[in-house]
């Protein structure tokens, strides 16, 4: 008796005898290993990297009482939300998680559950960042200096906090 395997074997050595199935060198596999893992730090960080800019615009912003507004302040705070930034992280995790259906345990489990599990990764790392460390801070000063490209150094000009300028003289009161 026949098992489904072995009629998968004997199918896949039939294709290989009669050419049909192509033959990939070991550089194949090791450039897509690498596409994956560089594709899934890259999603990873710009996914930190967003919920952390969210954390920062709303609470630092001062643009957090906005969302108790109701519809008007959800309005502005969708108005001045870095879209593009969003976008690219979508694109980004589409294309992972196509990378990782390729591999057994990327086919083998629901896709549920990759988003779910990113999303707790994201949040902690997010929230870790934001509450943790300077990160914000050092970044909002080299914006106010105009030491980062435009597209990043406007999101944190437009959520400058009040704070005084770090290269204006103190004043004395």
């Amino acid at each position: 008796m026949t098992t489904p395997e072995d009629k998968m074997t004997e199918s896949l050595l039939e294709r290989i005898r009669a050419g049909r199935l192509p033959m990939r060198s070991r550089s194949y596999f090791i450039l897509r290993a690498s596409a994956v893992v560089f594709v899934a730090i890259l999603a990873l960080v710009l996914s930190i990297f967003l919920f952390n800019l969210v954390l920062f615009v709303l609470f630092t912003g001062g643009r957090a009482p906005l969302l108790a507004h109701g519809t008007n302040g959800l309005l502005v705070f969708i108005r001045f939300f870095p879209w593009w930034v969003l976008l690219a992280d979508v694109l980004l995790l589409a294309l992972l998680r196509s990378l990782l259906r390729q591999y057994s345990f990327g086919y083998r489990s629901p896709t549920l559950f990759f988003f779910f599990g990113l999303a707790v990764v994201v949040g902690s790392f997010g929230f870790i960042l934001y509450h943790h460390t300077d990160v914000n801070e050092r970044i909002e000063h080299a914006a106010h200096r105009g030491h980062l490209p435009p597209p990043v150094g406007s999101f944190y000009d437009d959520a400058r906090r009040t704070l005084p300028d770090p290269d204006a003289p103190a004043s004395s009161q």
